[in-house]
């Protein structure tokens, strides 16, 4: 017969053993397993600004992968440097008929904010490599070697991308693909939250059912929504300089209007829905506040042309969403009245 102290202990074993599997489950459920270091504090510094941006190429190749399927073949798709649509930026790259940027109350300030200094140059004595200077230089051979080595990076970079299996990826390479990206995306966030990719990327993967791993339900998927977008609002809004983070704020703050007014069982009331877009509205006043300083201090001539526009398009569209919203919000209110009042 087992003695006493042998069944004791067997049974803190197997209590031990059943209270670890059941928080064992709790924790792979909310991603305790995980672990996120900060070494040298390099998340949410000005080098983890730089990182995020550069870890979108790889974020790029795992899509590239397996989740999006097409010929990289050669002539298939013509190289994939080379589409015309971004696998990771949507809410950057929509098109929008923006209205003008001066009807923000933003077109008095005193400068063009659609035509940046920019040094004007005649190039026309270039032409042909002459440099007007009358004589016939020939062929560039260093020209002629650096397009060489262009070509050569670029079958490099289409090399890294093409896909060789003549099979459809299994559904746990989409999902093992799938989680690779959600991790990247996040920590690409982490590096940098106020980054306006970084931030709309990771929302849209853990929205979206057929990109996200969770598998939560709607209720725990706009509570990670909600908490995402609040810490999103308060670290962007902490900037004193660059108008660029308010702008991420801004987007946040829509998200989860957006989620609010995509609800059909009225969980949420108008004062709910006016408190969140004032909370939109202070951050895009936030941004032209900020916009202001950013261009009179001569930080805005600074940036290059391609950001100077996305600055300017992101604030258009910030603009245009929050009409939308306003707009929303009011049909739906009067829809409501007029059925309260028809029955």
């Amino acid at each position: 017969m087992l003695s006493r102290t042998t069944i004791t202990t067997l049974a803190l074993a197997l209590a031990g053993g059943g209270l670890w599997t059941l928080s064992g489950t709790k924790l792979s459920e909310t991603r305790g397993f995980e672990f996120q270091p900060n070494p040298l504090g390099i998340k949410r510094s000005p080098y983890g600004q730089v990182l995020a941006m550069a870890i979108q190429t790889p974020i790029d190749a795992d899509w590239h992968g397996g989740l999006e399927i097409h010929d990289h073949a050669e002539g298939g798709c013509g190289g994939c440097g080379d589409h015309d649509h971004d696998h990771h930026s949507a809410p950057e790259t929509a098109e929008h008929d923006h209205h003008d940027h001066s009807d923000c109350d933003h077109g008095d300030c005193g400068h063009d904010h659609h035509s940046p200094e920019v040094a004007e140059h005649d190039h026309s004595d270039h032409e042909d490599g002459s440099g007007g200077c009358g004589h016939d230089h020939g062929t560039d051979k260093h020209a002629d070697a650096d397009n060489k080595q262009v070509a050569l990076l670029d079958r490099l970079q289409s090399a890294v991308s093409q896909r060789t299996n003549p099979n459809a990826p299994t559904e746990g390479h989409k999902l093992y693909l799938r989680k690779e990206i959600e991790k990247k995306l996040r920590f690409a966030y982490e590096l940098d939250p106020s980054h306006y990719a970084n931030y709309n990327c990771y929302h849209l993967f853990i929205t979206q059912r057929q990109l996200g791993t969770h598998g939560l339900p709607d209720e725990q998927v706009f509570e990670m929504v909600q908490n995402l977008a609040d810490y999103t609002i308060r670290y962007c809004l902490t900037e004193k300089n660059d108008p660029r983070p308010a702008l991420t704020a801004s987007s946040a703050a829509y998200n989860v209007l957006e989620r609010m007014l995509n609800t059909t069982d009225g969980e949420y009331s108008f004062d709910t829905m006016r408190k969140q877009l004032a909370t939109m509205d202070f951050c895009i006043q936030r941004h032209f506040e900020l916009l202001d300083s950013f261009i009179n201090d001569g930080s805005f001539a600074n940036l290059s042309s391609m950001r100077q526009e996305e600055i300017l398009t992101r604030s258009k569209f910030a603009v245009k969403l929050r009409d939308s919203a306003q707009e929303a919000i009011n049909r739906r209110e009067r829809d409501q009245t007029s059925t309260a009042d028809a029955s």
